[in-house]
């Protein structure tokens, strides 16, 4: 934050007032060193500058330093309104507040956040998700804004999700957003965590909404070919582009995933089978709805196996490849989608990357197996 020019509009008041909130929510409100040292990585810019050329003893105790704060920004600020001033009025002047994401640098993205919650913690609005996404609104301009407007209006109203899409899917179109994410893999014997998308799911509503908001742009779009993990709910059929990862005697079988013992589990589903059946903790579970399918153009995708470990347990290498972002176990390491043949058929199921086998679905018990094959992004 660079509190002099005043760019992520806070005045130098909120500015303090937004400290002490911070200070209060960790317990160190009477901490003035804690307080002090939690300042000094929000200055940037000119103010990054001022602040070094302090001495030492003001730099590290919160009450001098908030007198200097004081001295050197309310001294002669620049705000809004000031001609319309009414002499004798005891209220504090307030720095421009206008601020606006233009640019496409994640950097600013970022900052444009947290500029929105160090205001919403200064007003005392920061468990208001309506108050921070009404602070947002009028902040975008230019192709941020044609960007905004395409959002769904469940998107635009809350801030959990709104956040999400500006750290996460901005610039990009809402369309090229619901692609599923390129997770590298260099050693797949090494834990992978999944992509930022998928770590911000907590809960079986947060799968959902997020399901559901793809789903709408999926269909919005009309393009078959974008890959995309579709809602399948309320008795819909299975789209008629599902992604065929394998087959068994009765028909194919398609890659399929729903939120269940706090991740989001790969399994497998088809036409001639009800529900989603996932592989888990030795068992099948059978007729898991709603759920996700795997939707897109086949010549998107490869299949890559994973060679098996050497008889002294050190992993043999294999060129690094680009996963498809499938799901997550509840140790929150990525999961890819996996094939393993088994009666004469390739059953999808899932592998988590930092182990040594993969598992899939049959009848009621949970398969497992050594030999690793997943599904990765062709170029």
């Amino acid at each position: 934050m660079s509190v002099e020019s005043g760019a992520e509009g806070l005045s130098c008041h909120q500015f303090i007032r937004a400290i002490r909130e911070q200070a209060r929510a960790a317990g160190k409100q009477r901490d003035d060193q804690w307080m002090a040292d939690y300042v000094c990585v929000c200055f940037d810019g000119e103010a990054l500058k001022w602040f070094e050329s302090l001495e030492d003893e003001t730099q590290s105790d919160w009450k001098l330093l908030r007198r200097a704060i004081l001295a050197r920004y309310y001294a002669e600020p620049v705000y809004e309104g000031a001609t319309d001033k009414q002499p004798g009025s005891t209220s504090p002047p307030r720095f421009i507040t206008t601020i606006y994401l233009t640019s496409k640098d994640k950097d600013d993205c970022r900052k444009f956040v947290r500029t929105i919650r160090l205001r919403a913690t200064a007003a005392g609005k920061i468990d208001d998700s309506s108050w921070m996404c009404k602070a947002a609104y009028p902040c975008f301009a230019g192709n941020s804004l044609e960007w905004y407007v395409s959002l769904s209006v469940d998107v635009q109203k809350e801030w959990r999700l709104l956040e999400r899409a500006i750290l996460m899917d901005y610039p990009l179109s809402p369309t090229l957003a619901i692609s599923p994410a390129r997770i590298r893999i260099d050693d797949w014997f090494s834990a992978v965590p999944p992509s930022w998308s998928l770590q911000s799911i907590r809960s079986n509503g947060d799968w959902l909404a997020q399901a559901r908001e793809r789903r709408r742009m999926y269909l919005e779009a009309k393009d078959p070919s974008i890959p995309c993990w579709l809602l399948v709910e309320n008795g819909d059929d299975l789209p008629q582009h599902s992604l065929r990862t394998g087959f068994d005697k009765s028909g194919p079988l398609y890659s399929a995933r729903v939120w269940h013992g706090g991740g989001l589990l790969l399994g497998k589903c088809g036409k001639h089978i009800d529900g989603a059946h996932l592989p888990f903790s030795r068992k099948s579970i059978q007729g898991m709805k709603p759920l996700e399918v795997l939707v897109g153009d086949p010549s998107d995708f490869q299949w890559i196996s994973i060679p098996e470990k050497a008889s002294d347990g050190r992993g043999i290498r294999h060129r690094p490849f680009w996963g498809v972002d499938a799901g997550f176990p509840e140790t929150h390491r990525t999961s890819l989608v996996q094939r393993i043949r088994h009666n004469f058929g390739w059953i999808p199921g899932k592998a988590h990357t930092g182990q040594t086998v993969g598992f899939c679905s049959d009848e009621e018990q949970e398969l497992e197996r050594a030999t690793i094959i997943v599904l990765a992004w062709a170029n």
